[in-house]
């Protein structure tokens, strides 16, 4: 997976610019992740216990939802979720059955889901 992570913020780079904050995949179950791409203000502005705090929380929710899915034998599984929040937006790709996921931290500026998402069609095995 980790040459389709890369290859994802490679698109996403080229596509958003500075919009894209940092790129982080891995097990979410067990919350493994690693850290494939991070803007250096995130860097600056977060300490690692709160970048770590914020990937926790957002992939324990993908998990519950998941659990939680009433409509998956209506319309499929949930593949990616975005949240958007006052000064930031979060991109999750989950695959349930591997409990493997991908994690985009993005400016908050809808304009890039679109982008976002069709990168992750594009580059990343569902």
């Amino acid at each position: 997976m980790r040459a389709q992570v890369e290859t994802l913020v490679t698109e996403l780079r080229d596509e958003l610019g500075d919009s894209l904050h940092g790129v982080f995949y891995g097990d979410f179950v067990e919350t493994n992740y690693s850290v494939t791409y991070l803007h250096d203000d995130v860097r600056d502005q977060f300490s690692s216990a709160e970048i770590r705090k914020i990937l926790d929380t957002i992939t324990e929710e993908q998990i519950d939802l998941h659990d939680h899915d009433e409509l998956a034998h209506l319309v499929g599984d949930v593949e990616i979720t975005i949240r958007l929040f006052e000064h930031s937006a979060h991109v999750l790709a989950w695959n349930p059955r591997e409990n493997e996921g991908v994690f985009v931290g993005l400016a908050p500026d809808p304009m890039t889901f679109g982008p976002t998402v069709e990168a992750f069609r594009n580059t990343i095995d569902a």
